[in-house]
């Protein structure tokens, strides 16, 4: 399935010197529930939907905390700075520690 996309220029948060980098940003296409999404998800990995439900859940309140409690910034801006990597590619993930999540701070706004 083909993704559009946009380009946005993001300035460097650290150095505001730095020339701004362009960067490809999905277009939104229409809606899906979460529900749904985790059904799909859960078709193309050994974790079950309903434990994807419960994360996605939990990721929906976190974002909504913390819009009010440290500031306000786009879904799409805080979901671009989370990164989940599977530790090790040749075995069946059996937990959420078989997954890595980092955070790439440079892409959310100061103040959130």
């Amino acid at each position: 399935m083909p993704v559009n996309y946009v380009l946005v220029e993001r300035p460097n948060p650290l150095d505001s010197a730095v020339p701004r980098k362009c960067y490809a940003q999905a277009k939104a296409s229409g809606s899906i529930h979460l529900k749904q999404l985790s059904k799909n998800m859960a078709a193309r990995c050994k974790v079950t939907s309903s434990d994807i439900l419960a994360v996605l859940d939990a990721l929906k309140q976190e974002i909504v905390k913390h819009s009010s409690a440290l500031g306000i910034a786009p879904a799409h801006q805080l979901f671009d700075a989370i990164k989940i990597e599977k530790n090790d590619k040749g075995r069946p993930a059996r937990s959420f520690g078989d997954y890595t999540v980092t955070i790439d701070k440079s892409f959310i706004p100061q103040g959130v």
